[in-house]
C-alpha cells in the first residue's frame, strides 16, 4: 500500500554526447615525393624536356601529398613554377591525379617516373601501398605550359601540402630542365627565278611578312627562327640541272646568291654558307635569291633545290 507518494521511474543508461579536438601542430600535410614528366631524356637523373618547335608543351607537375591523419584530411596542394633566371612565376592548385595499380606495367605516371629513374622501384611501391592501403597518401597532379620562346634552363617547382585544419604547409622543391633547341621556319615551297638570260641577275626579293603559301599569291622569302635559342641560318644549293640536245648541262650552285636579314650577300654553295643573323624567337626575316646565268649556259629549263638550316652560331655545326 502506498501513503502519501509516488513511484519514481529509475532509468538504468545515461547518454552523452563526446568530443575531442584533434591538436594540428606536429600532424600536418607534406610531400613526399614530387616529380615532373615527359622526361624526355633519360641519361640524366632529373627530368629534361624539349621545347616544341613554334608550338607549346605541357610539364606535368606530380605530387605525393600525405597526411599522418588520413589522406581525407589533405585539404589544399599546390604547385608553383618559377621561370628560369626568375622572370616570372605561376602558381596552381593540383588535382587529384589518376593512379595506376602497377609500377611495370601500363601507360600512368608512377610508371613512367620509374622507367625514367625518377623514382626507384622500391620508391613507387611504396607511394601505391600508402595510397592503396594504408590510405596516408594521394597523387595529385598540375600542369604547366611552356611555349617555344620560354628560355633554355633549370625551372625549379615548388609543391606545398596543407591539412583540414589549416596546419603550415612544408614546401618541397625540385627542378626540371628545359632544353634549348634550334629550329627554322620558312613561308615558301619554291623560288621560281622565271626566264633568265645569260649574265643578266634575276632576283627573288624577300620580306619580313610570314605567309602561308597559296597559289594565287606569290610569297615573298621569309625565314623565321622558332625555337628558344638565338639562331644564324645555313643556305645550300645544288647545281640546276638542264639539258641541251639530250646532254646533260648545268648552272653551278655558285650562280646563285642569297641574302638575309641585310647579312652581306653571299654565294651559295652545295655545302652552305652561314649568315650571321642571331635570329631571336619568333622573329622573322627576308631572305634574297639571285640568279645570274654564266657565260655558255643553253638554252634549257633548269632545276634544283635549295636547303636553308638553322644553327646556333655560324662557328659550329647545326
Amino acid at each position: 500500500m502506498l501513503l502519501g507518494g509516488y513511484a519514481m521511474a529509475v532509468s538504468a543508461l545515461d547518454t552523452v554526447p563526446t568530443e575531442a579536438i584533434m591538436n594540428c601542430q606536429g600532424n600536418p600535410s607534406n610531400v613526399s615525393y614530387k616529380f615532373e614528366l615527359p622526361d624526355e631524356y633519360l641519361n640524366f637523373s632529373r627530368t629534361q624536356v624539349y621545347p616544341v618547335p613554334g608550338g607549346t608543351k605541357d610539364v606535368d607537375v606530380y605530387i605525393v601529398a600525405c597526411d599522418p591523419n588520413g589522406n581525407s584530411d589533405i585539404k589544399t596542394v599546390r604547385a608553383m613554377l618559377n621561370w628560369t633566371n626568375n622572370t616570372k612565376t605561376e602558381t596552381k592548385t593540383a588535382a587529384v591525379a589518376t593512379l595506376g595499380s602497377s609500377c611495370t606495367s601500363g601507360k600512368q605516371a608512377l610508371k613512367n617516373a620509374t622507367d625514367a629513374g625518377l623514382l626507384t622501384l622500391a620508391e613507387c611501391n611504396e607511394i601505391l601501398d600508402t595510397i592503396n592501403i594504408y590510405k596516408l597518401c594521394k597523387l595529385y597532379k598540375a600542369t604547366f605550359t611552356l611555349d617555344n620562346c620560354d628560355t633554355s634552363g633549370w625551372y625549379h617547382v615548388t609543391a606545398t601540402a596543407c591539412d583540414d585544419c589549416g596546419c603550415g604547409c612544408v614546401p618541397e622543391t625540385n627542378s626540371f630542365f628545359y632544353k634549348s633547341i634550334v629550329a627554322v621556319d620558312i613561308d615558301f615551297t619554291k623560288v621560281n627565278y622565271g626566264p633568265i638570260s645569260v649574265g643578266n641577275p634575276q632576283t627573288v626579293p624577300g620580306n619580313s611578312i610570314m605567309q602561308t603559301p597559296g597559289v594565287a599569291l606569290p610569297v615573298l622569302p621569309t625565314v623565321q627562327n622558332i625555337g628558344n635559342d638565338p639562331m644564324d641560318v645555313i643556305i645550300s644549293a645544288t647545281d640546276m640541272a638542264g639539258s641541251c640536245g639530250g646532254v646533260p648541262v648545268s648552272i653551278p650552285a655558285s650562280a646563285q646568291t642569297a641574302k638575309v636579314d641585310g647579312e652581306p650577300k653571299q654565294a651559295l654553295s652545295t655545302t652552305g654558307v652561314c649568315f650571321d643573323t642571331n635570329l631571336m624567337c619568333e622573329m622573322p626575316a627576308p631572305i634574297e635569291f639571285v640568279l645570274t646565268a654564266p657565260a655558255g649556259t643553253c638554252t634549257s629549263t633548269y632545276t634544283g633545290s635549295l636547303t636553308v638550316t638553322g644553327t646556333k652560331t655560324c662557328t659550329t655545326t647545326p
